[in-house]
């Protein structure tokens, strides 16, 4: 399993970003840890994308 993070530029929209996972096959995963800054997805093969929103 390979695991790929990604943060976005300021101008990138997160809610966005992640249609655009969720249109190519991705399933964004809930682990049970608490309030994070970024999501976590799976894409068609099960590897894991994470995506951090840029600070503000």
């Amino acid at each position: 399993m390979t695991n790929i993070e990604g943060s976005l530029d300021t101008d990138d929209d997160p809610d966005q970003i992640a249609a655009g996972i969720t249109e190519r096959g991705g399933h964004e995963l809930h682990p049970d840890w608490g309030p994070l800054p970024w999501r976590i997805y799976t894409d068609p093969s099960g590897n894991e994308l994470c995506v951090l929103p840029a600070r503000s």
